[in-house]
């Protein structure tokens, strides 16, 4: 493996170590690569990726708990990343605390209007609330975002619950309700200082 020789070369390259870690997830190796996104971390604590690839090969083997720690990291580091409050928001939603996830994705949106993936969350975790009118507000915006070919089976469930009087006036996408929560102040972390 060309990585192993990088990291021959300079074993304390935490981008390596990072890079080795996201080659053994590919491959269905999710402790090693776990391993490998810890090393990059000891190598160099602020390393956002690092912590974002650890909590993504924790969730994919369960362990959201453990993910969320690694998640809220990223976060501290980067408070402004709208993809970690995604990822942070599917973890407690997989714990079932999609109060919080709500929380989670409204900040995402805060943050970037037009991510799609953050809306699809926000109406799926609306959904698990029973908020279905909410919910089909959610998947409209994400489809208006782009992610629409994600939003099928979401949608179609969420047309088919609602039920055949509210199909025939949907909730517009102009009134999908706009998260209140306020984002994180933002802070930037240099390894030039």
């Amino acid at each position: 493996m060309c990585l192993d020789k990088a990291i021959e070369i300079d074993p304390e390259s935490a981008q390596t170590w990072n890079y080795k870690g996201l080659a053994y997830e590919k491959i269905g190796k999710t402790e090693m690569a776990i391993k490998c996104f810890d090393r990059s971390i000891e190598i160099r604590p602020f390393f956002t990726d690092a912590w974002m690839n650890k909590a993504k090969a924790l969730s994919r083997i369960d362990r959201n708990g453990e993910a969320i720690l690694c998640v809220d990291k990223a976060i501290e580091l980067t408070p402004d990343d709208e993809k970690a409050w995604v990822m942070k928001g599917r973890a407690l939603a997989a714990l079932g605390r999609h109060d919080e996830a709500l929380e989670c994705y409204d900040l995402a949106i805060k943050i970037n209007r037009n991510l799609g993936t953050a809306w699809k969350q926000r109406g799926e975790a609306l959904k698990e609330l029973g908020r279905i009118k909410e919910a089909e507000a959610c998947f409209d915006e994400a489809k208006s975002a782009g992610d629409g070919a994600q939003l099928s089976h979401a949608h179609a469930w969420a047309n088919d619950f609602i039920g055949e009087k509210d199909k025939q006036s949907p909730v517009p996408v102009s009134r999908a309700p706009v998260p209140q929560a306020e984002p994180p102040k933002k802070r930037r972390w240099s390894f030039w200082k």
